[in-house]
């Protein structure tokens, strides 16, 4: 079987997603034959096995010799080098490694649904809402999920709305993840250079309470075939803000997995993850990030990863290698696909058109 893995594209966490693929396709390589197409930063896709190899992106630039499209056809999904479109290279399935704005939000998942061809990733509409930080905060709020209060603003914002802020607060793009972007504020000033930097990342910002004395705990889950697995639950201690440097290049912070947590936090937080999951209609693999208020012993929501890094693989080491889990997410695919085939799509024009004619 043929995996086509897609990744990078034009997103602020282009990098992150390089990294998550070369390390889902090492895994893929157990079982699979392994195609990698990357999205660069201006959109077009390339198939080069050479891009198996981390180096091959340092010194990366366009080659349209090396360029693809994907389509399909009677026989099933293929992409094609667009410089010789007459050679084709069928795959089977594809695997989204994607992340951020832009291409995470739903946006390379809707490209495969139009293409009817099946694909590891979350849905257009679980994708969509995990990626916009203030709609599906409000969302969860409807099923009591507790959630940091917080204030959304638009480039076009009134300020009077800043006299509502309470600090420190803590300023957010809100479709970006991989902590890009976030600011810590403790006063009116600091709050408007940091709005000035953030409207730079992002058209629409999350302006909540900061809170400082808290531990954040992290919990993936997915659905395989009716039952859904729980990873190991993370926590995670940073004295300040969990920044993208922290997360991805320095060490500035206390992980712990499995998180060294009581019994009743352990099943609030797994109770809470499945409710989430079933009411945002997730398909896929995610990583959900709550925080812990220590002052006032309080759990709430903070965000949704729809493709987390490294697919949270390592938070699942206690059941599955890595390999393992992709093979899993891999079938798990192939059979919600074959299972969606069977239902009816398209009624019989004809009688359609016959009894509008006829209602005249």
């Amino acid at each position: 079987m043929r995996v086509a893995v897609i990744y990078g594209g034009r997103s602020v966490e282009h990098e992150v997603s390089v990294i998550t693929a070369l390390q889902v396709m090492m895994a893929l390589s157990k079982n699979y034959d392994v195609e990698p197409i990357y999205i660069s930063k201006d959109n077009k896709m390339y198939n080069d096995k050479a891009l198996l190899n981390l180096e091959s992106y340092k010194t990366f630039t366009d080659n349209s010799k090396k360029e693809i499209a994907i389509s399909k056809d009677y026989e099933g999904p293929y992409f094609y080098n667009i410089f010789k479109p007459k050679k084709k290279k069928r795959f089977d399935v594809a695997f989204l490694c994607v992340h951020g704005y832009g291409v995470e939000d739903g946006t390379i998942s809707a490209m495969f649904e139009y293409l009817d061809i099946p694909y590891v990733g979350g849905n257009i509409l679980s994708s969509s809402l995990s990626q916009d930080k203030n709609m599906v905060k409000k969302l969860l709020k409807t099923i009591k999920v507790d959630v940091v209060n917080g204030i959304y603003l638009k480039r076009n914002y009134n300020e009077l709305e800043l006299d509502k802020i309470e600090y420190p607060c803590i300023v957010k793009p809100n479709k970006l993840g991989s902590s890009i972007g976030i600011k810590v504020c403790h006063n009116k000033n600091e709050l408007k250079e940091a709005l000035n930097l953030v409207f730079y990342y992002d058209d629409s910002i999350l302006i909540e309470r900061f809170i400082e004395n808290k531990i954040e705990y992290n919990i993936a889950l997915f659905r395989n075939n009716t039952e859904l697995n729980y990873s190991m639950i993370e926590s995670v201690e940073c004295k300040d803000l969990f920044s993208f440097d922290d997360k991805y290049l320095e060490n500035k912070t206390k992980k712990v997995v499995p998180a060294e947590i009581d019994e009743k936090l352990f099943y609030k937080i797994r109770k809470t993850a499945k409710n989430i999951y079933t009411f945002l209609n997730c398909n896929n693999i995610i990583r959900i990030d709550f925080i812990y208020d220590l002052d006032n012993n309080k759990l709430y929501f903070n965000e949704i990863n729809s493709i987390p890094g490294s697919l949270a693989n390592y938070l699942f080491k206690d059941k599955y290698s890595f390999s393992e889990l992709t093979k899993i997410l891999i079938e798990n695919t192939l059979n919600n696909y074959n299972i969606s085939k069977s239902k009816v799509r398209i009624v019989n024009a004809s009688e359609v058109y016959n009894t509008h004619l006829n209602s005249k």
